[in-house]
C-alpha cells in the first residue's frame, strides 16, 4: 500500500516570514483493544528500534499502563525514556497484527507515534522514494 509523505511548513529562519516544506514519513494506524479502535498516526523511523507511543493511547485502549514490562530506551542525544511494553493488534496498511508497543508518559500528547524496526519493519517490506515523496508498505 502506498502512502504519500506529509508536508510541515516551518519557518526557515526564527526572524524570517519564508517557509520550506518538510516531508515527513507518515502513515495511519489503527490500535484494537478489546473494548475500543482507535485510529492514530505513526511516523515510520528506520532509526528507532521500537514502536513508542505516548502512555494516553494504552489509557484510551483500557490499558493498565504499569502492568506491562518496564523498559528505558534511549531516545535522540542518548535521552533515557521510561515506558511499558505491551502486546497490541495494530493494523497498518490493511494488515492486522500483534506486535510490541511501549508506551511512556514521556511522549508529548497529540505527537506521532513511531513505528520502529522491531515491530514495524520486521512486518514488512518498506520502500520510502523521498524524491517522489511516497512510501510503500507491503
Amino acid at each position: 500500500m502506498k502512502f504519500t509523505y506529509y508536508e510541515f511548513p516551518v519557518n526557515v529562519s526564527p526572524s524570517s516570514q519564508n517557509k520550506k516544506l518538510l516531508y515527513r514519513p507518515i502513515v495511519p494506524i489503527i490500535f484494537i483493544g478489546k473494548k475500543k479502535i482507535i485510529g492514530y498516526e505513526a511516523l515510520i523511523d528506520s532509526g528507532s528500534d521500537f514502536n513508542v507511543f505516548d502512555a494516553g493511547i494504552a489509557d484510551v485502549l483500557g490499558v493498565n499502563l504499569t502492568s506491562g514490562h518496564k523498559r528505558q530506551i534511549l531516545g535522540i542525544g542518548a535521552q533515557k525514556l521510561k515506558g511499558y511494553e505491551h502486546i497490541i493488534d495494530i493494523r497498518v496498511a490493511g494488515k492486522k497484527y500483534e506486535t510490541k508497543i511501549i508506551f511512556s508518559r514521556h511522549i508529548p500528547p497529540n505527537s506521532y507515534g513511531i513505528l520502529g524496526q522491531q515491530g514495524f519493519f520486521d512486518n514488512f517490506e518498506v520502500k520510502f522514494d523521498y524524491r517522489k515523496k511516497y512510501i510503500e508498505v507491503i
